[in-house]
């Protein structure tokens, strides 16, 4: 048998206030800072990052590398509103981001690629060739 179980309306706006309450902190709202998404994989040669960024101009995309951090920066533009049309639903998030990685020691700051495609930046930053042990040679006086 179903049963369905209905709150009384006061209680429903106190669950739904609750969860506002807990959830703010956590949920960005329009116009704030958004992270786009970041897979980050290691072998061998080097660390790679992939960054979503479906909606961003290469050109406004900034990538340093400082002391150990690498920095990813840029800013996707809001779709301005005109007096002819009207958003029924905005999902999408806006304006700047910024997203730091702290890179081991085991990397070359100095040997950092980024290729943009197809809205994907790709960030190469290659390992530091570890000293090969060589044989030293005791001579005789």
């Amino acid at each position: 048998m179903f049963y369905r179980t209905t709150l009384p309306l006061p209680m429903v706006s106190f669950r739904r206030d609750l969860t506002r309450l807990f959830d703010a902190p956590f949920t960005p709202e329009r116009g704030d800072a958004w992270a786009p998404a970041v897979d980050v994989r290691e072998d061998e040669r080097a660390m790679t990052f992939r960054v979503d960024l479906p909606g961003v101009a290469p050109e406004g995309v900034s990538v340093t590398a400082d002391r150990g951090v690498l920095t990813i920066a840029g800013e996707r533009a809001a779709e301005e509103q005109t007096s002819d049309t009207r958003f029924h639903l905005v999902e999408r998030s806006y304006g700047s981001f910024r997203r730091a990685f702290h890179l081991p020691e085991t990397v070359d700051q100095e040997k950092v690629e980024a290729l943009f495609a197809n809205g994907v930046l790709t960030v190469t930053v290659a390992k530091k060739v570890p000293p090969t042990p060589r044989k030293i040679e005791v001579k005789t006086v």
